[in-house]
């Protein structure tokens, strides 16, 4: 898959417990969001990275990655967001949305990096919170702690009776 082979499309497994958490991976063309040359690039990257996670179904999986792109930005982004397919997790925190790019010092920074969960792994969010002064340069990196308990579910189980001798 020329994706894959360029480097723009990850797909990893990961044990969480009981559960197997999927994390796609994208890395979204440069200035997306801004030149349409660019976008009409990212786009099909998006749209292959929000179908393979809703090909999971309720499997717990997130899709981060440098994006490139806001969501409002992105027509694939915010459909899977709007619809309810995605969640963006940095708003489930009730705090400001921060800006994770700063291609320059002065800069004062856009938000195209970015942690999607789809409804299962939302669920598990814990916590989230892009990291300062970690001294990577131009990104800020994201933080998620996700906890498994949050979705497993107990509850009883019952035998299916005997067969009853009609003789």
């Amino acid at each position: 898959h020329a994706l894959w082979e360029g480097g723009r499309l990850m797909r990893c497994v990961t044990s969480l417990g009981h559960y197997t958490l999927h994390v796609i991976l994208a890395y979204g063309f440069t200035k997306a969001g801004l030149c349409a040359e660019q976008r009409a690039l990212n786009e099909p990257l998006l749209s292959e990275a929000v179908g393979l996670a809703a090909k999971l179904g309720k499997a717990p999986c997130i899709v981060t990655g440098d994006l490139n792109t806001t969501i409002e930005a992105s027509s694939t982004l915010n459909q899977a967001t709007r619809l309810g397919h995605l969640v963006d997790v940095a708003r489930c925190t009730g705090r400001d949305l921060e800006p994770t790019c700063f291609p320059r010092g002065s800069s004062v920074g856009t938000r195209i990096d970015h942690i999607l969960a789809n409804s299962t792994a939302s669920s598990m969010l814990r916590s989230f919170a892009v990291l300062q002064g970690t001294g990577i340069p131009t990104h800020r990196p994201l933080q998620v702690e996700l906890e498994h308990g949050l979705v497993e579910q107990q509850g009883m189980s019952f035998r299916a009776p005997t067969e009853l001798p009609l003789n």
